[in-house]
């Protein structure tokens, strides 16, 4: 493991994506290049971030090298659990050896607390990320886990939050809804705003997210516009 990172964070449909990918290949090395020519892309715009992640969690070098700890995912079944938490329970040694958080009884709250204070993270949306990238890897090295965190932090919540409701097909000649484009985002992009005279503005820094949700928060209140 890297010392001096930060917990991986992003989607946890990226470390989906690329444990799906072990399953069928041996991947000597991620770089940007490598993310980019798959199909589809994994982590679009957002490489880095989850190359820093996969360095955190001891799966390649500093380098983007492969580490031994990737080639034991490359199996299935219960081997592979097994060496996915080793894994997990490596990379989060902060969290199961000096904080010793009962994670099957803990709440959601608890575990992104904890990635915000023990773990130093710069903003509570940013922690969020973390805890939920952390709650999709316990779940797949089967790591038991509370309802509050499974429920509030799980995969099956990050997949809801991120469908769309079905656009309605176009009848006869009516015009297109300008909007129908805005249902066409990637997974990476975390908000989408319209603005008048100048087009679509795409938020995927978590930072810039948490800015932006406070501001609108705001001014929703001011314009007595319910949450």
């Amino acid at each position: 493991m890297i010392t001096g990172l930060l917990p991986a964070s992003g989607s946890p449909m990226w470390y989906d994506a690329l444990l799906k990918l072990l399953e069928s290949r041996q991947i000597t090395k991620i770089d940007k290049a490598f993310l980019e020519n798959q199909d589809p892309k994994i982590a679009s715009g957002n490489e880095s971030t989850l190359i820093a992640g996969l360095k955190f969690l001891g799966l390649v070098d500093k380098d983007g090298n492969a580490k031994e700890a990737m080639s034991s995912l490359s199996l299935k079944g219960e081997k592979r659990k097994e060496n996915l938490e080793k894994v997990v329970r490596t990379a989060y040694s902060l969290l199961f050896d000096e904080v010793k958080l009962n994670l099957a009884e803990a709440n959601a709250d608890t575990l992104t607390n904890c990635f915000k204070i023990d773990y130093k993270m710069g903003s509570l949306t940013t922690a969020e990320r973390a805890s939920r990238v952390f709650v999709f890897l316990a779940q797949q090295a089967g790591i038991p886990l509370s309802e509050s965190i499974a429920g509030e932090l799980g995969a099956s919540r990050e997949r809801k939050a991120t469908t769309r409701k079905p656009r309605e097909p176009n009848r006869g000649n009516e015009p297109k809804s300008p909007a129908s484009k805005q249902d066409q985002l990637s997974e990476e992009v975390l908000a989408r705003f319209t603005l008048k005279d100048v087009g679509s503005v795409d938020i995927k820094d978590e930072d810039t997210f948490g800015l932006a949700k406070a501001f609108f928060k705001v001014l929703a209140k001011k314009l007595g516009i319910p949450e």
